[in-house]
């Protein structure tokens, strides 16, 4: 949980990576590269610093601004920036967690609260490009550190390749709950 309520609606994505933490960091940063690694983001602004109370706006194609206000911010670690939608508050956690040397998992985690109905339509629209989003935000950051030390970026594959017996680039998997706490019975 991320307000620490349980949410109408949740969705995880995990991926690990051949990606240093720093490198997709300066992306988060950085709203004005989100466009080029969240194919939904049209515009993004940020109305002061990479940091938690600072509000901003972000534009999805096909939809009006949206006002969006950074919860919490730990550098180079996590952000949650949260959006209201009428009734329903989305709230979204990027997390990274270094693995070892130029290995990283990044998490993403929706929550909505708000009636559970709204939530189940909506949660699956917003979450349904994460794991596209992570992929492209992996391959950005980790050819912008390639390029910048003069060598190429890793190739990124996903789980079903290393189920075949590939070596992976990149792991991912997803997991969603909606209209019950996560753990709980129906």
């Amino acid at each position: 949980m991320i307000n620490g309520t349980a949410p109408s609606y949740t969705y995880t994505h995990t991926v690990e990576a051949d990606v240093e933490a720093e490198a997709v960091w300066e992306l988060y940063a950085d709203v004005s590269t989100w466009p080029s690694w969240d194919s939904q983001a049209e515009l993004v602004t940020r109305g002061g610093p990479f940091a938690a109370g600072t509000i901003g706006t972000m534009k999805f194609r096909g939809q009006e601004p949206l006002d969006y206000r950074l919860t919490k911010v730990v550098p180079g670690r996590e952000f949650v920036d949260e959006t209201p939608l009428g009734e329903l508050v989305v709230r979204v956690s990027h997390l990274l967690e270094p693995l070892g040397p130029g290995r990283l998992r990044i998490t993403y985690a929706a929550e909505i609260d708000g009636p559970a109905d709204q939530a189940a339509q909506l949660g699956p629209m917003i979450t349904a490009d994460f794991p596209d989003t992570i992929a492209r935000l992996v391959s950005i950051a980790a050819r912008d550190r390639s390029f910048a030390a003069g060598g190429q970026a890793p190739a990124a594959r996903d789980w079903p390749s290393a189920a075949v017996g590939q070596a992976p680039a990149a792991r991912d998997r997803s997991s969603a709950t909606c209209g019950q706490a996560p753990g709980s019975v129906s």
